[in-house]
């Protein structure tokens, strides 16, 4: 689980003879890095749509999507970008997700555990 802590600031510009406030607020991670609010679960899991704001580290683990038959639920950041320990099974991968038409997913509740749907990935050149 991310440790987190708020940081905010107040900043001052002048414009013409105008002077604006701003307070700003950010979410950081340990790391300094800005973490977008997301809801987390119990096991401590980021959940929503992603990315906020627009970014790969900045995608919550469960991303929302609608699966099969209109089913809205997440998929798993980690089955939408898979790792591969070696370019051959990358593309060991990628022949057999050619050959079936696309690449099925499990569909999850907010939890990441109770799986309620398939969501399909298709490949960029085909279409459902």
């Amino acid at each position: 689980m991310k440790k987190q802590m708020i940081a905010a600031g107040i900043g001052v510009a002048l414009v013409g003879t105008a002077t604006f406030f701003m307070i700003v607020s950010n979410t950081e991670t340990k790391a300094g890095l800005a973490s977008p609010p997301y809801a987390a679960n119990e096991k401590g899991q980021t959940y929503g749509e992603g990315p906020f704001p627009a970014g790969k580290n900045q995608e919550p683990d469960l991303i929302k999507a609608i699966g099969e038959n209109g089913v809205e639920g997440y998929i798993k950041n980690s089955d939408v970008t898979p790792t591969f320990s070696s370019p051959e099974e990358a593309l060991i991968h990628q022949k057999e997700v050619e050959k079936q038409g696309y690449q099925s997913v499990p569909l999850y509740e907010s939890d990441g555990t109770t799986v309620i749907g398939e969501y399909r990935l298709y490949p960029s050149r085909t279409s459902p």
